[in-house]
């Protein structure tokens, strides 16, 4: 224990070990703890990024990414040079260079125990208090877990807490009349100054702070003193910006890269800036105050005594608070504003504040209590903070383990696979790009490439490397998809690498599909976005398939929807190879559809030799006259205003498969809604209402129904009793409440007596408007995560519920 309080009547606290000692022993825990848990490999795109800065500085490249952070790589390169040096890790580069960026996030945390307790002491002269404040920030479970990574986060919010510290001394120094105020607000401006260089966002929580005392300071000295700040602060940022210059092409080149950056960061983030809304506000703000304790118990014992702690502060030192304020109010108004907040390490920087109002607090009530409150608040960030550093350390990036097994198991495969993967992946890669044919991975349109690859003829296995958030892979039969391995790091990503692509990896290998989509479909919430955003759909243009040329009859599912609720009906038109097929009128309400129908082998046989049947296939260059895949039929479907106008008529294609006649496929119909889909649990649900019909081809076999969801009892008013029918049949009666798995045999016969309707019905059902307060009305009853229909037999009906 470093510290002990005195007495209830004195109100100083004597420390039982020297401050100067107990701030070192503290910061040699912190340094050795750190030091052995170093990770193998980067993990996510940027801090890959970090990596390949050391090795080759290129900010146009992302060598790292802009702005640049030149003083980290310039440190990073001095380790990775001395490390080369020693011969450390000899035979493993991929780790060498890791540890060359990591150590420098491990050595700003160990500079953090000594910069912390200056500046909790500057804040209030309180050695006791400025202690306990230090060891609450550093073992803050966010603050510990990326003391080890390869970013430059940690390195950045140290110098910043140095440049503070320095600046309020001074001002300290300054209304008291020391001369040594000049020396102090000098040295924070050129720290402020070189620290940009580190990380582009310590401006935010310097250059206010520091312009306040600099004021100040002016008025009481003269203006001469603020013209010594400001080229103090000068110097500090020529030290990097001229070399970043001159590195980046030109200050022309550079600007272009960060502005390109920028453009991106605002199209592709959540930013409350560009997307105003109050409860997204409202859930920024508490996910950036509680989500770096990673446990909302831990969190709401730090902000409830942080709390306590402002409204002391506020009563007793509003001078404190002022510099709280100017110190980190910028940067907490820059982050929820241009910042996307689901990135849980741009709080970092918060974490002080909150650690010294939660001490503020504690010492108001409990202050001879203070030592044994804060080591049990440190015990319990440490518990939760030291398993996934432990984990990072000992089992690497999942796309490098991926990448890893990949190569291994190439030597025994015949024939050799084509490598395909997700962009976030490709840019993990760039570390150590893999050897054999891989196709381009361009960002949101990766699957086109596949796309191109079994239209022209490609017929070797894909090796295809997914991010678990993505869903775009459902574009492609999923009868050909067969998962060979997953990739995961065993930790939170909510609280340690939210933000971090690629969080982990699904191996996927796809040989011979049955049919693949090119754009404009909806069979996804991902998908039918970008069909969106690209003005995109059948309504626009024929929205292409391709499926493989058979001899056998097949089946066909294609579901879709009537996006305007008023108007005109739409007709869509189906054709295959160029030829009409079918057509079908939806009105705008309900306005979905399902149809499943027998295709006859002439369809989809063999091109006619001689054929002189000429095609029109936008997802080919020069696509307006291109003969028959000999490999796969082409599918097109449109839809137009069924009134012959030439009004346009929104619309979606969500469903869609086609296989041989003799297996089973499904279809969503009446009572369903659209797909939904949470990024941040990576999970696709659909929502049935009180009653929802399926239509099944069973292909002559009996069948299973798999149904696993959520039966949400405090919004439905109790458990719901879920009815299965086939016709007037009932097949199964269960109780569901809050999470289910169920099975159900379904004979073959039963399923043709109701012409291959299944209904499910449920008695409880909820409105979200009228119980959630949003602005929700559908009538919702059972949220369904995943339901199939397999050509597989079981012993008989049950049911599971998972609390």
């Amino acid at each position: 224990m470093l510290f002990r309080t005195d007495p209830p009547r004195h109100r100083t606290v004597t420390p039982a070990v020297p401050p100067s000692a107990a701030t070192f022993l503290l910061a040699l825990a912190f340094l050795v703890a750190h030091l052995v848990l170093l990770p193998r490999t980067p993990t996510g795109v940027d801090a890959v990024n970090f990596v390949l800065g050391v090795r080759n500085f290129d900010v146009a490249d992302h060598r790292p990414h802009p702005p640049g952070y030149p003083v980290f790589i310039a440190l990073g390169k001095a380790s990775a040079a001395a490390l080369e040096s020693l011969g450390a890790f000899a035979g493993e580069p991929r780790r060498v260079e890791t540890i060359a960026v990591a150590v420098w996030s491990t050595l700003f945390g160990t500079i953090a125990v000594f910069g912390l307790r200056r500046l909790f002491r500057a804040m209030e002269a309180d050695e006791g208090r400025a202690i306990a404040a230090t060891v609450l920030t550093i073992v803050c479970p966010l603050f510990w877990f990326n003391a080890g990574r390869a970013m430059s986060d940690v390195a950045g919010l140290v110098a910043a807490v140095v440049a503070q510290a320095l600046a309020i001394s001074a001002w300290h120094h300054s209304r008291g009349g020391d001369p040594a105020a000049l020396k102090q607000l000098m040295a924070a401006a050129f720290v402020t100054g070189l620290a940009t260089g580190l990380r582009s966002q310590v401006a935010w929580l310097t250059l206010p702070l520091l312009t306040f005392v600099t004021i100040g300071h002016a008025r009481r000295a003269g203006v001469r003193t603020a013209t010594l700040a400001l080229a103090a602060l000068m110097v500090g940022g020529l030290l990097w910006a001229v070399p970043l210059m001159l590195a980046g092409g030109g200050p022309g080149a550079y600007l272009g890269a960060v502005g390109m950056q920028a453009r991106d960061d605002m199209t592709s983030g959540r930013m409350l800036a560009a997307d105003p809304d109050a409860r997204a506000a409202f859930d920024a703000l508490v996910r950036t105050l509680s989500y770096p304790w990673a446990n909302k118990y831990l969190a709401a014992s730090m902000l409830g005594l942080a709390s306590i702690g402002a409204v002391s502060l506020l009563m007793t030192a509003r001078t404190t608070v002022l510099l709280l304020l100017l110190g980190f109010g910028p940067y907490l108004i820059y982050h929820l504003l241009f910042q996307d907040a689901t990135f849980t390490r741009y709080a970092l920087p918060l974490v002080p504040v909150v650690a010294f109002l939660a001490v503020r607090g504690l010492d108001s009530f409990a202050r001879t209590r203070r030592t044994w409150i804060v080591t049990g608040l440190a015990v319990a960030s440490l518990a939760l903070a030291l398993p996934p550093a432990m984990h990072l350390a000992q089992s690497g990036s999942p796309s490098l383990r991926a990448l890893d097994d990949i190569r291994a198991r190439l030597p025994q495969t015949d024939p050799q696979p084509v490598l395909a993967m997700h962009h976030a992946v490709s840019r993990v890669l760039r570390l150590e790009p893999p050897r054999g044919p891989t196709l381009a991975a361009p960002p949101r349109r990766e699957w086109l490439e596949l796309v191109k690859y079994w239209r022209d003829g490609g017929e070797a296995p894909v090796w295809f490397l997914a991010e678990p958030e993505r869903t775009d892979l459902a574009l492609i039969d999923p009868r050909a998809r067969r998962l060979v391995n997953s990739y995961r790091l065993a930790v939170d990503r909510r609280f340690f690498l939210s933000g971090v692509r690629p969080s982990g990896i699904d191996w996927y290998e796809f040989d011979r599909p049955g049919w693949f989509v090119a754009e404009g479909w909806a069979l996804t919430p991902e998908t039918a976005g970008e069909a969106t955003a690209n003005a995109q759909g059948p309504a626009y243009a024929p929205v292409s398939a391709y499926v493989r040329r058979r001899a056998e009859p097949a089946v066909m599912v294609i579901g879709g929807r009537h996006l305007r609720g008023s108007g005109a009906p739409a007709r869509f038109e189906l054709s295959i190879d160029g030829q009409g097929i079918d057509a079908w009128d939806v009105p705008p309400a309900p306005g979905s559809f399902l149809r499943i129908a027998p295709l006859p082998p002439i369809l989809l046989g063999p091109v006619l030799p001689g054929s002189s049947n000429r095609l029109h296939d936008d997802a080919v260059p020069g696509g307006d006259d291109v003969p028959p895949n000999p490999h796969y039929a082409l599918v097109q479907i449109r839809s137009v205003a069924a009134d012959g106008s030439a009004t346009h008529v929104p619309t979606s294609i969500e469903q869609f498969d086609i296989q041989s006649a003799d297996r089973v496929v499904f279809g969503f119909a009446d009572g369903w809604f659209e797909q939904e889909y949470d990024e941040q649990a990576v999970r696709l649900w659909r929502w049935m209402g009180p009653r929802g019909v399926m239509q099944i081809h069973n292909g002559g076999h009996d069948v299973t129904l798999l149904a696993s969801g959520d039966a949400p009892t405090s919004w439905l008013g109790g458990a719901a009793t879920v009815v299965v029918r086939a016709g007037d049949e009932i097949l199964g009666r269960f109780v569901l409440s809050d999470r289910f798995d169920l099975r159900l045999r379904i004979p073959a016969a039963t399923l043709n007596r109701s012409q291959g309707r299944l209904t499910l019905e449920s008695d409880h059902s909820f409105i979200p408007e009228v119980t959630l307060g949003t602005r929700d009305r559908r009538t919702l009853a059972l949220r369904v995560f995943q339901l199939r229909i397999d050509a597989e037999v079981t012993p008989r009906p049950r049911v599971e519920h998972r609390q």
